[in-house]
């Protein structure tokens, strides 16, 4: 099948200033080099990341039975020999390794050479995006519906800071589950919401 521009839709966002090791992401709209699904998002992270996602299909993912599965894993760099070699050390719920340092590739961080930074594929964003849309629009519509019985000034203060307080714990609770930082999930979830609410071509 040959893709053109109106079946890939793509955003792309760097940061200036690092959050958590992310340095940006792209969203990705429809399939892309064959992985079905509506979305896929790259996670663009320096070396120190700690991260989840699903594991590779990797040699070394297989032998271990970690591909497909979510898995923790932190992207490291260490000074050898006159070098720097670059890993991937999964690691265990509690943090601790999983097994020894595995190859950068084989654990699932990549190299985009256009952009010269390194990235891996976040683990299922669109579960993610579903429960930010979700858990936002019920937070939305019960702070619409205070304001419209608001009576004066302070309460309706009172509403926007507790809008702000339930906007921020959910982000708080997606950033526990995925390992990144709350403004990198929101800026991942909104981008895709236009993405995919554009009209291609």
């Amino acid at each position: 099948m040959t893709m053109t521009d109106a079946d890939l839709r793509t955003d792309t966002k760097y940061v200036t200033e690092p959050k958590g090791f992310v340095t940006g992401f792209t969203v990705i709209d429809h399939d892309y080099f064959g992985i079905n699904t509506e979305l896929t998002v790259f996670v663009y992270i320096l070396p120190g990341y700690t991260g989840i996602q699903k594991g590779h299909y990797s040699e070394v993912m297989m032998h271990m039975g970690q591909s497909d599965r979510l898995c923790k894993f932190r992207f490291q760099t260490e000074q050898r020999l006159g070098h720097v070699a670059e890993s991937v050390q999964l690691l265990t719920a509690d943090g601790t390794p999983f097994s020894g340092p595995i190859t950068r590739g084989e654990g699932g961080v990549f190299w985009e050479q256009h952009s010269d930074r390194y990235y891996h594929y976040l683990a299922n964003p669109a579960g993610m995006l579903s429960e930010y849309c979700d858990r936002m629009s019920e937070i939305e519509a019960a702070r619409e519906c205070d304001r419209e019985n608001a009576t004066d000034s302070p309460e309706i203060t009172e509403i926007e800071t507790s809008f702000r307080t339930a906007a921020d714990a959910l982000l708080t609770g997606l950033s526990d589950i995925y390992q990144l930082h709350p403004t990198v999930i929101r800026d991942i979830c909104e981008t895709a919401v236009r993405l995919l609410n554009s009209t291609p071509g």
